[in-house]
């Protein structure tokens, strides 16, 4: 299939499965090589839950620019051709796309505290290593959210349910609210920012804290 047909005019994150068993995100990184410096923001290489030590064979790489997804596409597409290890691998564009969807999906799915553990995504700022934490509080916003959420729910519900019937948080009969930031007051009792954020969960699925 031609780089058309694997990437839609502005994509930027791509998925490769089926990739060799030593596969890491240095080698990932060693493969694009100089060309690609600075051109990623994000890059994941998810491990099994029971044995650690191994990965599930995919990665999801976001670049800052739809042109350099394109040429990575062409780079792996080559390797799988050229390299024997990699004879298995395919490469396609992920579903969630963008730097932010990506980071509030991996918060979303797995909890603030897998940004401390050793499996995950690891972000760069113009080719820089860059904070995990910082990142996701610089980036991720309502939009992201929003997306990141979609795919969560198409992922876990059942395929048989009518994809209509499924609302994004804030949806009403359709009608979708929209999310409003928190606004904590420095004098603000435990107890009360709790049940502020419990009732702005019931209402939009998630809650979003400006300090």
């Amino acid at each position: 299939a031609d780089v058309e047909q694997v990437l839609e005019e502005g994509a930027t994150t791509i998925m490769l499965r089926s990739l060799p068993s030593s596969t890491t995100t240095t080698s990932l990184m060693r493969m694009l090589g100089q060309p690609f410096v600075g051109s990623c923001d994000f890059l994941y290489l998810p491990r099994c839950t029971r044995q650690r030590h191994r990965i599930v064979e995919m990665a999801f790489i976001n670049f800052v620019d739809h042109s350099f997804a394109r040429l990575a596409v062409r780079l792996f597409r080559e390797a799988a051709t050229m390299i024997q290890s990699w004879s298995r691998t395919r490469v396609s564009q992920a579903r969630v796309q963008g730097l932010a969807p990506n980071l509030a999906y991996f918060l979303l799915r797995f909890g603030e505290g897998a940004m401390l553990g050793p499996d995950a995504p690891l972000v760069f700022v113009n080719g820089v290593p860059a904070s995990l934490q910082d990142q996701c509080a610089a980036q991720i916003n309502e939009y992201a959210i929003r997306s990141a959420w979609l795919v969560i729910q198409e992922e876990t519900q059942p395929r048989q349910r009518d994809m209509r019937s499924q609302r994004l948080p804030g949806d009403r009969a359709g009608v979708r609210d929209k999310v409003e930031p928190i606004l904590v007051a420095p004098n603000l009792r435990e107890d009360e920012l709790l049940d502020l954020a419990r009732r702005h969960e019931e209402r939009f699925g998630f809650a979003i804290f400006r300090l």
